[in-house]
């Protein structure tokens, strides 16, 4: 049990893997250069609550620097936790049977990696993992507040907002991107103010709205004239009910590519 303690520098804040369960509360994991929390293995467990992971850098130039992460089958719950200003990843989640319960999450200001300028994400769930978010807020990441990858994600009262373009050639800053064989819904959630897309499936992606308000999305920074509120895009399934899709700078709903489909209702554009 770790309570009410600093962690700054050296390598990963915390390791936890094997059989090992953690409880951390009201402690700030600051600038290591390895990730701040990293949970590996099907009996790893953590919960988190109160709890800052701010600055953590990569060991090397381009792998590592997460805020979060829970790898090959680590689980874990998150309540009232912020990530901020970590490199490539704010919460990151790979691996069949990885999990975690996310409630009153913030993750703002995540960075590209130093060298190849690449990624950025605010959230990024991948290779079967689940993440299941209760309130939270995403702000000022880059790439993407949230990438889905072949992965799942169920979020209530979500907010994604401002999310920069990739540092490396300003393409992205997608609010919310689904990708390959993901399934994403969004229910009561606000997608503001991102760039190139609000929210957007690809590659044989089910994404479903539900109550939902995608507005103010802006071009890349690339010279794109994109600025969609929301896209379904190659082989991909989008689903809109009670959504409002207002403001953008690019078309409001776009449907494009082979396989594409639309399910809507109850929709303002």
């Amino acid at each position: 049990k770790l309570v009410g303690i600093h962690i700054k520098g050296g390598n990963a804040g915390l390791t936890v893997d094997g059989l090992a369960s953690v409880v951390v509360r009201r402690v700030w994991f600051d600038d290591t250069s390895g990730g701040g929390v990293l949970l590996t293995g099907k009996k790893a467990s953590l919960q988190m609550s109160d709890t800052l992971v701010q600055g953590n850098r990569s060991a090397s130039d381009v792998e590592g620097g997460s805020g979060i992460t829970f790898a090959d089958g680590a689980r874990g719950t998150l309540r009232r936790v912020r990530l901020t200003a970590n490199e490539r990843r704010g919460l990151n989640l790979f691996g069949v049977g990885s999990f975690a319960l996310a409630e009153e999450l913030v993750v703002d200001g995540t960075l590209s990696a130093p060298k190849d300028q690449d990624a950025g994400w605010g959230v990024m769930v991948s290779s079967g993992a689940q993440l299941t978010i209760s309130r939270g807020w995403l702000f000022g990441n880059r790439s993407a507040g949230v990438l889905v990858q072949d992965a799942r994600l169920r979020a209530e009262g979500l907010r994604a907002e401002a999310t920069l373009p990739k540092a490396a050639d300003k393409t992205l800053g997608v609010g919310i991107y689904a990708w390959g064989h993901s399934v994403v819904a969004l229910l009561g959630s606000a997608i503001v103010a991102n760039r190139a897309c609000g929210a957007m499936a690809l590659s044989g992606a089910v994404l479903s709205l539900a109550g939902a308000r995608v507005k103010g999305t802006l071009p890349a920074g690339n010279g794109e004239t994109f600025g969609c509120g929301v896209r379904a895009g190659f082989k991909s399934t989008v689903v809109l009910h009670a959504v409002r899709v207002q403001g953008n700078h690019g078309t409001g709903v776009h449907v494009e590519g082979q396989g594409a489909s639309l399910h809507a209702s109850d929709l303002v554009v």
